[in-house]
């Protein structure tokens, strides 16, 4: 396992990125920079591990930072992309109803 974090460094190479431990067992990630409001993220620890999710939260946050800066439309569309969130990082359930005419179309 290779340490995913010098991504973030040369992703925002502007920024002094700072990693801190969470009492819940994330990290929190804050990017800082001079003249700019500091922007912080939780992110799991596993993330820091695996290339690909840090790629893609790399993602996310470049598109938070362009939204917050006021930029309606962002060059790359593919940052637009994202995984809709679930709890505890289980899937989303169906509703009883939607249960219910599944369970009819299986018999």
């Amino acid at each position: 396992m290779e340490l995913a974090l010098n991504a973030f460094y040369e992703a925002f190479p502007e920024h002094i990125v700072s990693v801190k431990p969470r009492p819940d067992g994330s990290v929190l990630m804050q990017l800082e920079k001079a003249d700019e409001e500091s922007f912080s993220r939780a992110i799991e620890v596993e993330d820091l591990f695996c290339a690909k999710r840090a790629g893609k939260i790399i993602g996310q946050i470049q598109r938070d930072m362009h939204l917050l800066g006021g930029d309606q439309f962002l060059k790359n569309q593919q940052a637009i992309k994202c995984d809709l969130p679930t709890y505890l990082g289980e899937p989303i359930h169906l509703r009883a109803m939607q249960k219910l005419v599944a369970n009819r179309k299986i018999r």
